[in-house]
């Protein structure tokens, strides 16, 4: 499972297996060391301070960047204006906040003439277009490792654009991938959306070949759940242009059914942190083979949401139920409001105590208005008490729509 959210739970783990305790900062020396708990308050005097936080609107909400997800704070604000078309990190949605990504850092960089941002399932890749392309003439291709752009040349044979003919550092699936031209002005882009294979955050959008070296590919082992949604995408692949409609049966959006069992993906059980005064961090534990199984499905930001309201935290399985619901796995009535827009989310580890072990975790961090203490939580109910059902067949999520 530590391969399928990335380096970050990796890093993350290893002072674990060193010594027996909670997970800590990694120490500093030097002018710079400082206690854990300072460098808690700190980050979230900062995340809760109005003249450093950015207005919110009601469609891109900006996140504290990666304060609240156990990373260096830093001040990211101005990226996600520049991001709004691309990504809905969080909205309000009929009273309720809404978390729909997973955060990424960085959030965005460029590369050359490449621009590209990222959440923990997605990848945008931007490219402005020179004013002779025809847009009818661009094809983008894909398989697991690479992407490719190409266009009919001076001899009228297609050939590959250098800046956007390259290997990517990570892999990526052609599920759900596809790319479109952003149209602004008098200024063209052409944008390619991916879709990570890992839940995991990219340093870098191209992978460092040394020139003159050659290099080898080795495809994921045929029993792994990473060739679950993958199978094919060792081969290359002409991505649609423009969203297609997912979930229909002209473009489904995976690559077969998936059965889904609600009870022993939850095993029914969270923890609760209390983060100072006036923050809390709720973790709902999982199964860890079968989020495996459900991450090789489709990416996790693609299955799970959370809905934030003053005093009630809600996390689904975005498999439509009836036609019309999303199934409830977890549901925390709170004894103090929060402030849901401030509410952030990460997959993370947890180890407890009841039950004993180390469990992934979907972890809930929020900002509350009033002093909370251990009795946050007034009531609290998982899988077996929200009448969800024992086995789903997942066909698509809510992109179909």
């Amino acid at each position: 499972l530590l391969g399928s959210f990335g380096l970050e739970a990796q890093e993350a783990l290893a002072p674990r297996r060193r010594r027996d305790r909670r997970w800590a900062v990694p120490p500093r020396s030097g002018p710079s060391a400082r206690p854990r708990a300072m460098f808690e308050a700190d980050v979230i005097a900062k995340v809760r301070a109005p003249q450093q936080r950015p207005p919110r609107s009601a469609g891109l909400q900006h996140g504290p960047g990666g304060a609240l997800l156990g990373l260096p704070f830093e001040d990211t604000s101005g990226q996600y204006d520049e991001l709004a078309d691309c990504f809905d990190y969080g909205n309000w949605a009929g009273g309720v906040f809404r978390l729909a990504r997973f955060l990424a850092t960085p959030v965005a960089a460029r590369d050359g003439p490449v621009e590209w941002a990222q959440s923990m399932g997605k990848v945008v890749i931007s490219y402005d277009l020179p004013d002779d392309c025809d847009i009818k003439d661009i094809t983008v291709e894909m398989n697991r490792w690479q992407i490719k752009v190409s266009s009919p040349g001076p001899s009228g044979k297609r050939e590959p654009w250098p800046d956007m003919t390259r290997d990517l550092r990570h892999t990526v699936r052609s599920l759900n991938s596809f790319w479109f031209v952003d149209e602004t002005d008098d200024q063209r882009a052409l944008s390619i959306i991916l879709t990570k294979q890992d839940h995991t955050s990219w340093r870098e959008l191209w992978k460092p070949t040394p020139a003159g070296t050659v290099v080898f590919r080795r495809s994921p082992f045929i029993h792994s759940s990473a060739t679950y949604a993958t199978s094919g995408d060792d081969r290359w692949t002409t991505l649609p242009r423009d969203a297609p409609k997912w979930g229909t049966t002209q473009a489904p959006n995976v690559e077969k059914p998936y059965t889904c069992f609600p009870a022993k993906l939850c095993i029914g059980a969270h923890d609760l942190e209390l983060e100072g005064e006036f923050g809390a961090a709720i973790y709902v534990l999982f199964d860890r083979y079968h989020l495996q199984q459900l991450h090789g499905f489709m990416p996790l930001e693609e299955i799970l949401m959370a809905e934030i309201s003053e005093r009630l935290v809600k996390v689904y399985l975005k498999f439509l139920l009836h036609s019309k619901e999303y199934v409830q796995i977890f549901e925390a009535a709170l004894e103090t409001d929060c402030i849901p827009e401030q509410s952030t989310w990460a997959m993370t580890w947890r180890r407890t105590q009841s039950p004993v072990g180390d469990f992934p975790a979907l972890q809930l961090r929020l900002a509350l208005r009033h002093a909370g203490g251990a009795t946050l939580l007034r009531r609290v109910r998982h899988v077996a008490d929200l009448g969800a059902p024992e086995q789903m067949i997942g066909t698509s999520t809510e992109l179909a729509a």
